[in-house]
């Protein structure tokens, strides 16, 4: 699986993003998923989607300053850091690792949802293909545009035959 995708095939479009030409963050066997206590439940869903095609253990551990700098995956909830509300969320991408941060649980989970847009497509496959996973370096800042999240179908504008 290698770096095909980019911050540009990510939907809906974050709020600021910022590539860094060159820099990709491989997921290999010794990953680790570090994450905050409040944070553990989301750790355990992202180990869940990336397990089945990578064949990696990805084991689900705790946080702390000391592993901040610790290769892997980091799920931080941290109001200080990032002021965008319920959802909003910061997602940084280096060599080194991913450091995914956010104020509020639903925060940590939409940048997860980045992060997956962002790995290979093969990962949603869930057949075991245990090789490294690419990621592209970058950062991405990205909170919802709207206070109301919807969505409106109007098939009155569409006619149907009986």
């Amino acid at each position: 699986m290698s770096a095909t995708t980019s911050f540009a095939d990510v939907v809906p479009a974050p709020a600021a993003v910022q590539g860094e030409p060159g820099v990709v963050w491989v997921l290999g066997p010794d990953t680790r998923i570090r994450t905050t206590a409040e944070a553990a439940r989301i750790g355990d869903y992202l180990a869940s989607l990336l397990r089945p095609a990578t064949g990696y253990a990805l084991p689900v551990e705790p946080y702390d300053q000391a592993s901040s700098s610790a290769p892997g995956i980091a799920l931080v909830l941290d109001p200080a850091a990032v002021d965008d509300g319920e959802e909003g969320y910061r997602l940084d991408v280096t060599a080194s690792g991913v450091v995914i941060r956010a104020a509020k649980p639903a925060g940590l989970f939409r940048g997860v949802q980045t992060l997956r847009q962002l790995v290979p497509a093969e990962i949603e496959s869930g057949a075991p293909a245990p090789r490294p996973c690419a990621v592209p370096g970058g950062s991405v800042t990205d909170r919802p545009r709207y206070a109301y999240r919807g969505m409106s179908l109007d098939i009155a504008r569409h006619f149907f035959t009986p």
